[in-house]
């Protein structure tokens, strides 16, 4: 964890993060060799590799790694994807290019990575798909599809994606709560001095910064729950790997998605309530079918579940947005504070041995 802390502290700093390198794994005992050892690496704060998180293969089993780096020289900036038969339609010779070639004995599957300093843009990440439904949601937030079906290699149906971003962009972190902050501040002073045109001024100005900063923090956290989950609790590889055995306990049906109803049952039969449904519905994280994802699973759970009383009672009475202008308090339903003080937060707590792998209770 501490190595992750570290990585995410330089990218709040400005530096933008794109990959250096990829690799393949193959089978269970290659995959979980390979996880350990970078774990190790992680710990040590040295250069490592993450997994990419769903498996190309039939077994499983079958991972793409990307080892990560800050350094804007060594960034991939273009990637080809090619069959290792010569004879084969979609094989590519791209040597000459300045390719580099990434290949394993076991698939059939190259790719082909190229750095180019003068590129306008980096590849930032590169996604796994093997539905319409996440196809055009990846199309709609602009990542590019590689032109090949994995099947093309002897994959499962699917399909590679990559994440763009131009080499001068800055990452910008834009927080709610600070800006929340400001204004209560503000609104103090405004009390004081209700007809100053000044503060008035200010005050204008701090509710559109947080209008934008509440879009724009609502959009990274549904457009890839997992990535926003693994920075917001700086989790590393095998923690990660904790929560998704938690995720497949909790999923008896094996479909991949969960109710809300298979969640609180999972910890220790405490019945669903309504602010229970609040905690998932309000961040998107329920889909039409009343079905939560792995990825909305473990942001809900990073969102809330990591705060303390004060601050889930503070969520509670939360400022939501009506017509344009902030509105205090909780829109569905009208709990009183010593109601809601009774009420219990579950969540999963990462902790080896015990049942489930550790569960515990906040009592508020």
């Amino acid at each position: 964890m501490a190595g992750v802390i570290r990585r995410r502290n330089r990218i709040g700093i400005g530096q933008l993060e794109g990959i250096r390198k990829l690799k393949f794994t193959v089978g269970e005992d290659e995959s979980g060799l390979f996880l350990r050892q970078n774990q190790v690496l992680i710990d040590k704060g040295l250069p490592y590799y993450r997994r990419i998180d769903k498996s190309i293969g039939f077994d499983g089993a079958t991972f793409m790694w990307i080892e990560p780096t800050l350094e804007a020289v060594d960034h991939i900036t273009h990637l080809e994807l090619s069959h290792v038969n010569y004879d084969h339609p979609s094989n590519k010779s791209l040597a000459g290019y300045g390719y580099v070639p990434v290949g394993h004995p076991n698939l059939k599957l190259v790719i082909w990575t190229k750095t180019d300093p003068k590129a306008e843009k980096i590849i930032r990440e590169i996604i796994v798909a093997y539905s319409t439904k996440e196809e055009m949601k990846l199309a709609a937030d602009g990542c590019i599809r590689c032109i090949e079906n994995l099947s093309e290699f002897g994959l499962p149906d699917g399909t590679l994606w990559l994440r763009k971003s131009d080499r001068e962009e800055v990452p910008m972190t834009r927080n709610t709560a600070a800006l929340t902050y400001e204004l209560e501040e503000l609104r103090i002073m405004k009390a004081e001095k209700p007809n100053d045109e000044k503060i008035l001024e200010l005050e204008n100005k701090l509710i559109n910064k947080l209008r934008d900063a509440y879009e724009m923090e609502l959009a990274a956290e549904v457009t890839d729950p997992v990535k926003y989950a693994v920075d917001l609790m700086a989790l590393d590889e095998l923690e990660l790997q904790k929560w998704m055995r938690v995720y497949e306990k909790i999923d008896t049906s094996k479909r991949g998605k969960v109710t809300l109803e298979q969640i609180f049952t999972f910890f220790d039969d405490y019945p669903i309530t309504d602010i229970h449904k609040e905690v998932f519905e309000s961040l998107d994280s329920v889909d039409e079918e009343g079905l939560v994802e792995f990825g909305d699973f473990l942001r809900s759970c990073a969102v809330f579940c990591m705060f303390g009383q004060e601050e889930l009672l503070r969520w509670l009475h939360r400022p939501t947005w009506s017509g344009g202008n902030t509105v205090s308090g909780w829109g569905m339903v009208g709990l009183s504070l010593r109601e809601q003080s009774r009420v219990l937060i579950e969540y999963v707590k990462l902790t080896e041995g015990g049942r489930g792998e550790g569960r515990s209770i906040i009592v508020l």
